[in-house]
């Protein structure tokens, strides 16, 4: 790690460590001095730690964040930022708008890649490759050093494949969150509506099998209380006529902290196979006034509505 590769540019493994939370806020770094006494540029290829993680709140876009992390004895000016290769179509990149970013040792820097577009199939015949511009505090000289990330959370993989699965259904059908209806009785489960409508030039078949739950609401299990998921055993064609599927769901738990600080909870997953193949899951695009209805409704069973 550390060796010296062609263009005068570092290259190597990043040394990482396993983390079991992604974190939410963008960065823990400030910003890069632009004037000052200089000092030398580190070996960065042998003291960084360098991984793709994914925070909560990017989850529905399918959002990334670079996350370094320099592990040596001296601040680390980064300039420029990318990701290439893998299922990454055209890369990420995070660009210095604000200027370049300075993160003391032991410090974390999380640098926000956007959404980049993946593509199908899922699997890639080469590795995602981190390249980052850094250079010491106070100086404009810099290297390009470039790294194989660590990714704890398989979220290249993860994405590369929900955006597949997304692909081939949409072949099929169009299919979203459509309608949350609370119940008469306040007690009672609401019934969210999953619509969908089979393409009309489309191909193939959609099962949807299951629905599962999400940190807000879940669907109701045989003894009325909220399950991990629930058999739908729904099939449609293309060509089809549109099908409403009805599932009535509960609170996952009234916690007032959860549904405030919640970015997930009305990502309602399914469990839906194409054509007879595998199974796997598919979140539910939904509209921010659908997405409210369910929070509202949410709140209200939980008796947290202020």
């Amino acid at each position: 790690m550390g060796a010296r590769g062609r263009d005068g540019r570092r290259t190597g493994t990043a040394l990482v460590v396993g983390l079991l939370l992604v974190p939410t806020a963008c960065s823990d770094g400030v910003p890069g001095p632009s004037s000052g006494p200089g000092t030398a540029v580190p070996d960065p290829g042998a003291d960084l730690v360098v991984e793709v993680l994914q925070p909560r709140s990017a989850v529905a876009a399918g959002g990334m964040v670079l996350r370094v992390v320099p592990t040596g004895t001296t601040p680390l000016v980064v300039r420029g930022a990318a990701l290439t290769g893998g299922p990454l179509v055209d890369g990420a990149r995070w660009e210095a708008d604000d200027g370049p970013r300075r993160v003391r040792p032991g410090r974390a820097l999380q640098l926000d890649l956007g959404s980049p577009a993946t593509g199908c199939p899922a699997a890639s015949a080469g590795p995602v490759v981190a390249h980052l511009e850094v250079g010491g505090e106070g100086s404009d000289d810099a290297v390009t050093v470039d790294l194989v990330p660590g990714d704890p959370h398989d979220l290249l993989a993860r994405t590369a494949a929900t955006a597949c699965r997304a692909e081939e259904v949409a072949a099929v059908a169009a299919v979203r969150l459509d309608a949350v209806e609370p119940p008469a009785a306040a007690e009672d489960p609401a019934v969210v509506v999953v619509r969908v409508d089979p393409e009309p030039d489309g191909r193939g078949t959609l099962d949807v099998r299951a629905v599962g739950s999400t940190p807000l609401v879940s669907p109701v299990g045989p003894d009325g209380r909220p399950a991990t998921t629930a058999p739908v055993g729904a099939r449609v064609a293309a060509g089809d006529e549109p099908l409403l599927l009805r599932v009535p769901v509960v609170p996952t738990r009234c916690d007032a902290h959860a549904l405030a600080e919640d970015k997930v909870g009305t990502l309602v997953p399914l469990e839906v196979a194409v054509d007879d193949g595998p199974a796997g899951r598919l979140l539910l695009p939904v509209t921010p006034d659908v997405a409210a209805d369910l929070v509202g409704w949410v709140a209200r069973r939980c008796g947290l509505a202020g």
